[in-house]
């Protein structure tokens, strides 16, 4: 099956489209196409790059880079057409109205955010949200097949039946040890006269060795586990602080 995912504003290698969608498609053993702004047509990591010219302003975006849009999807083949702006809303349904499924991949709250474009006059702003809002409403319930929100805020306006909340974490195997990424990247300012002072203890000696054995080591004034009094005085010494809490199933 193939799958193309339509944008008119964002750039080819966008992280959430590209990197995590697109390649995640393609990993999984369909045939994915991205149209996008770019130079030409070509390959990327075995994605299908179908390209768009950049329009000038915002109008002409509106309008030439939807019906461009429109041709590459529908040229493209693909069964299912996954779209991420939502000045495309109107192609969306043109194409939901010529057999495909479509998909409406929610990046942010639209009908909030116009409140406070500045390139929207003042006067303008509520009209132009409630458009928005209903063009929504009227795409997610009559001709889209799925709601893709970015965050559960943004997901409690959309049908539960149809809605499939995808958040933006990172890609884990990206991080390297999450342990040590921390004193990893203190590496970067070896040459800056700072120290990482680190309190506390280690969840095990294995995890305590692994840090030591670090180059970034050298740069750790290491105190162990303070008291409370101890803790406020480094505190009110340091100039910037890490809250190294991640998150867990409770």
């Amino acid at each position: 099956m193939k799958i193309a995912h339509l944008t008119s504003d964002h750039p080819p290698h966008d992280i959430r489209i590209f990197h995590k969608q697109c390649k995640s498609l393609m990993s999984n053993g369909y045939e994915v196409a991205l149209v996008v702004k770019a130079d030409s047509d070509k390959i990327i990591d075995s994605v299908q790059i179908l390209s768009i010219p950049e329009e000038s302003s915002r109008l002409k975006r509106f309008f030439y880079s939807s019906w461009a849009v429109y041709k590459k999807a529908i040229a493209s083949k693909a069964k299912i057409c996954h779209f991420h702006d939502p000045e495309l809303i109107p192609t969306a349904i043109l194409l939901s109205l010529r057999g495909k499924k479509v998909v409406y991949d929610v990046h942010e709250d639209l009908p909030r955010q116009i409140l406070s474009k500045d390139w929207i006059p003042t006067w303008l702003r509520y009209p132009v949200s409630w458009l928005a809002a209903t063009s929504e409403w009227i795409g997610s319930r009559l001709f889209f097949s799925a709601i893709v929100p970015a965050t559960p805020k943004i997901a409690s306006r959309f049908p539960k039946s149809k809605t499939v909340l995808v958040q933006n974490f990172p890609i884990l195997n990206e991080l390297g040890n999450a342990k040590t990424v921390i004193l990893k990247a203190f590496e970067s300012v070896k040459n800056q006269d700072c120290c990482f002072i680190l309190a506390g203890s280690f969840s095990s000696p294995a995890l305590e060795k692994e840090c030591r054995m670090l180059d970034a080591w050298q740069f750790v004034d290491f105190r162990g586990w303070l008291l409370r009094e101890e803790i406020r005085e480094m505190l009110s010494k340091a100039k910037a602080g890490l809250v190294v809490l991640h998150s867990t199933l409770a």
